[in-house]
């Protein structure tokens, strides 16, 4: 399931329109738009890392539940299920809900690629929606044999450790890696209930996770072998808002991934991949912690998927058939079996024309629904060696989860599937002098609808249930600047601005209340954005990031006295590292809110307040 890229432009861990980014089950297409690649930087020090703070110049908006709490990502004004995450091929968001809990990655950036793709696409084997995707893949650096062991330590009893073991010998990659983390998050914050003692504990909101992951490569002659293994296991206290006087409840989250893909060239323009796995996905949820009464989700997946393309009449030709096998067991819902097929077709001019163009067609077909044919094409101009502009068409679909369909007594198994279009038009300029310095800027103005939207409505008292409600129209612009320089030989900066504007409205009510019809959606900021500059020494840096989030609504009537107020956060850290012999030692500080800033992403679930961290890691080379 590892998916590999190729990066054609000039500097390859930019955003890129020219980018191709391949995998065996769930493929970006070619000359993907608006792509920002996190790729392992000689100039970076440290390891253990974040998703959501390796995504952070990428103007994604993280909703939060608490510090370390449930945090999922959403894009141009969409719902986190509309943002797909995937790990080797993996589509990781949840059969349930539809979502993925991103504080449940950590990333090890010296050896991990993190690709988001901004574009609502089809792609091989699944669609990519309109809020984006997120790929994680192991990036086999170096060839050399080396272990490292690393350690974060932070505020609210945090502490995160991993240890790791890569080994090579010609054409033999092989990288094991533990990991495992615990946090209190018994922080402080204000209280909005009673002002006369102004700052409260939070309690019960403690979480411990430890996971166990190899990554394996096997170069032949004309093909190679990835195997994949991945197996994790969270604990997760679930305090009540703080607003409520209910007890907390209890989270148990378990996973097992395996995948095998082998890929082989059929001549010079030809090749062929073909790809198995094995997901397991467990979940326990206790109404009341420390407590017996439990709900329970056992999830088996099973994707194969044969891939293959060639060029033909100077065109590239790509075909792939994806068959995914899903197995839910659950205390709560009854699911049938399900299977989706997926058959989609690429045809493309290449890349180093003047003009470029292509198209993505794809039919799925699943056990309960039969959606119409999603698409995308798109055409690019090569201006000039720097400059390059891309209009792009899309229409997909997004099924309804299994939580909306069979959830017992309000589940709607006559939903109809979402249908999106979208619109967008991007330009990209980049220069380089070749000598360290570089500018890069890349604006998308985007229009994005998705028809027949998915919601829970009240239908009597406390009781919801799912139905098509409305149509959501979203439009906006995405511009993000990236300019680094070097001052000396060893004094390098690097400067990042990324700005978000969205502004999702409903459009058309097909149930509920017609008043709702030209608001926007809650629990989306109209705007966001954030700057980032690091200063790299030759064994050190200093970092600083900021980062502006704009108002959300938290009711459908956009009632403004219940809207969440815009904030800000700032940021600062330096790493240091040192050699010694065959070893490297990197030590880091990171000061997180120093202003202590009071904000909230979810109403009544106040985050952290000012935090420290502290962080070493040793690396140890060794054979050739």
């Amino acid at each position: 399931m590892l998916f590999k890229s190729f990066a054609i432009g000039q500097n390859d861990s930019i955003i890129l329109p020219e980018v191709m980014i391949t995998a065996p089950f769930n493929q970006p297409i070619q000359n993907a738009v608006f792509i920002i690649k996190h790729l392992p930087d000689s100039n970076e020090i440290g390891v253990l890392t974040p998703l959501t703070d390796l995504m952070a110049n990428d103007g994604v908006y993280f909703k939060s539940y608490s510090a370390n709490g449930l945090t999922t990502a959403s894009n141009r004004g969409f719902g986190a299920s509309q943002t797909k995450v995937y790990w080797n091929g993996f589509l990781l968001n949840s059969p349930l809900n539809g979502t993925m809990d991103l504080n449940l990655i950590n990333i090890d950036a010296s050896s991990t690629k993190v690709t988001f793709v901004k574009s609502n696409i089809p792609v091989m084997g699944g669609l990519s929606g309109p809020g984006g995707s997120i790929w994680i893949e192991p990036s086999f650096v170096n060839s050399k044999n080396e272990s490292s062991i690393n350690l974060r330590l932070g505020s609210f009893n945090t502490y995160n450790i991993t240890a790791a073991l890569q080994t090579s010998k010609k054409s033999f990659v092989n990288i094991l890696r533990f990991g495992a983390g615990k946090a209190d998050n018994n922080y402080k914050y204000r209280s909005v209930l009673n002002y006369k003692r102004p700052y409260v504990r939070l309690k019960d909101a403690e979480s411990s996770q430890w996971s166990l992951s190899d990554n394996m490569l096997i170069k032949l002659k004309a093909s190679q072998l990835n195997i994949n293994l991945l197996f994790n296991d969270n604990k997760r206290s679930l305090p009540p808002t703080i607003t409520s006087s209910g007890p907390a409840a209890f989270q148990k989250d378990r996973a097992i991934k395996a995948g095998l893909s082998y890929d082989s060239a059929l001549g010079k323009f030809s090749q062929i991949s073909v790809n198995a796995g094995y997901s397991y996905d467990e979940l326990l949820y206790y109404f009341v912690k420390n407590e017996k009464g439990h709900a329970s989700y056992f999830v088996h997946t099973f994707p194969l998927s044969i891939n293959s393309s060639t060029r033909l009449l100077h065109h590239e030709i790509k075909l792939n058939f994806n068959n995914i096998f899903y197995n839910i067991q659950s205390s709560e819902i009854e699911v049938p079996e399900e299977i989706n097929h997926n058959l989609t077709i690429e045809i493309n001019n290449g890349e180093d024309h003047f003009i470029n163009y292509g198209g993505s067609f794809q039919k799925q077909l699943t056990t309960f629904y039969n959606p119409p044919l999603s698409y995308r094409v798109y055409t690019e101009g090569n201006f000039s060696k720097n400059f390059k502009m891309s209009l792009s068409y899309a229409r997909t679909h997004q099924l309804p989860t299994l939580n909306d369909r069979y959830w017992p007594l309000s589940g709607n198994v006559d939903l109809l599937v979402e249908e999106s279009s979208s619109f967008e038009l991007n330009t990209n300029y980049f220069n380089s002098n070749g000598s360290g310095n570089s500018f890069l800027i890349s604006a998308s103005l985007f229009h994005n609808t998705v028809d027949n939207w998915i919601a829970w409505i009240p239908v009597s008292g406390d009781f919801w249930s799912p139905f098509n409600v409305q149509k959501v129209i979203s439009k906006g612009v995405d511009i993000n600047m990236d300019r680094k320089f070097r001052l000396r030989e060893n004094v390098n900066i690097k400067v990042n601005y990324n700005l978000n504007i969205s502004d999702p409205k409903i459009d058309k009510i097909y149930l509920g209340s017609p008043a709702i019809v030209g608001k926007k959606l809650i629990y989306v900021p109209n705007f966001q954005q954030g700057i980032s500059a690091t200063v790299y020494l030759s064994n050190s840096n200093f970092y600083a990031f900021w980062r502006n989030v704009g108002k959300r609504f938290t009711s459908f009537d956009n009632d403004k006295a219940y809207q969440l107020n815009s904030y800000s956060l700032f940021d600062i850290g330096y790493k240091r590292s040192v050699r010694i012999k065959e070893s490297r030692i990197n030590v880091g500080l990171k000061a997180n809110n120093i202003f202590d800033s009071s904000y909230e992403t979810i109403a009544y679930r106040p985050m952290a307040g000012r935090s420290f961290e502290v962080s070493a890691a040793w690396i140890i080379r060794y054979g050739d």
